[in-house]
């Protein structure tokens, strides 16, 4: 099984034989001066090679081995952050699995309760009975957040998923609004849906490219939702999609207040 390395993607690969005990972690090796090298991984290639070869003074830099069940993450490094220190870096969760606007929150809170100050837009997700979470942001003083976009459930519970003149207009307001609240003083500004809006025509990436690349340096972005465009994962420092492996959806398990909205 070959392997080619590349500083400026992030390489995904398929295992395809099966490992023993010892064995059941292949080694990735990024080579940052050779980073077009092949390499060749295969059921006797181990920790105890990859310490030979270590100490054999090659020119090994960096090391990193991530396991993801049946597939292998080999994440780069942006040279330009090494070194840095606080706030200020731009984070995407994305995915067709659960968690994606559950992990913004999260890092909301967290950064709230580190005395930050915290802005949260969602975009395309009008209305207000069917995100409890906002109940408790109302509580928490240096969390603000701002709403766009239409209610898309309807009485009956069914999704509205057509777009409109509307729909766009309520992005653009949203966009206007993080163009404001950069300049502001906030510490880290949440874009709940921002990758499925520019994927859905509702706001041009090159106006979001824009934000992103004229922020205040001091400023923290996380961007959420489904299918991010290419030139927002190129902006990105930090890049974690939630892959879906079982969910009780499929069961007929319904939506569940306090759980999933």
């Amino acid at each position: 099984m070959g392997l080619r390395v590349d500083k400026d993607d992030c390489k995904i690969f398929s295992v395809e034989a099966k490992y023993d005990q010892e064995t059941n972690f292949l080694l990735a090796i990024w080579l940052i001066h050779n980073v077009h090298t092949d390499i060749n991984l295969n059921d006797n290639f181990s920790f105890k090679h990859f310490s030979a070869l270590e100490k054999s003074g090659g020119s090994l830099e960096r090391k990193i081995v991530v396991k993801l069940k049946d597939k292998f993450i080999l994440p780069t490094i942006d040279r330009k952050i090494i070194g840095h220190k606080g706030f200020g870096l731009i984070q995407m969760f994305h995915g067709y699995g659960k968690g994606k606007t559950s992990a913004g929150l999260g890092m909301a809170i967290r950064a709230a309760g580190a005395g930050k100050r915290v802005g949260i837009i969602y975009f395309d997700k009008g209305g207000s009975e069917h995100y409890s979470e906002r109940k408790i942001l109302d509580k928490i003083d240096n969390i603000d957040y701002f709403v766009t976009g239409r209610d898309r459930i309807g009485p009956d519970g069914k999704f509205d998923f057509t777009t409109t003149e509307l729909d766009k207009k309520e992005a653009g307001k949203g966009l206007v609004m993080a163009q404001s609240l950069a300049k502001e003083g906030y510490d880290l500004l949440i874009l709940d849906e921002i990758n499925s809006t520019v994927d859905l025509g509702l706001l041009p990436v090159e106006e979001v490219v824009y934000f992103l690349d004229n922020k205040p340096k001091y400023l923290e972005v996380i961007l959420t939702g489904r299918n991010p465009h290419i030139l927002l994962r190129q902006r990105a420092h930090l890049i974690t999609e939630m892959m879906p492996q079982k969910h009780y959806f499929h069961a007929g398990v319904k939506a569940r207040e306090g759980l999933d909205y």
